[in-house]
């Protein structure tokens, strides 16, 4: 399960995967949940480069 959380740590949104699935495969969904007021994007390590640069 992935979530995107608003600043407050309070979940917008989940998505499902398989297990054993990497995070990033979700990034496209999560991001695509309408967030107010995007201010910052905080992500882990596993994701690189070229998959944050796509989103912001």
């Amino acid at each position: 399960m992935h979530a995107r959380c608003d600043n407050q740590g309070r979940p917008l949104g989940f998505v499902l995967t398989e297990g054993q699935v990497s995070d990033y495969k979700a990034t496209g969904a999560l991001m695509a949940l309408p967030v107010p007021n995007l201010r910052a994007m905080l992500a882990d390590r596993g994701m690189t480069a070229t998959v944050s640069a796509r989103i912001c």
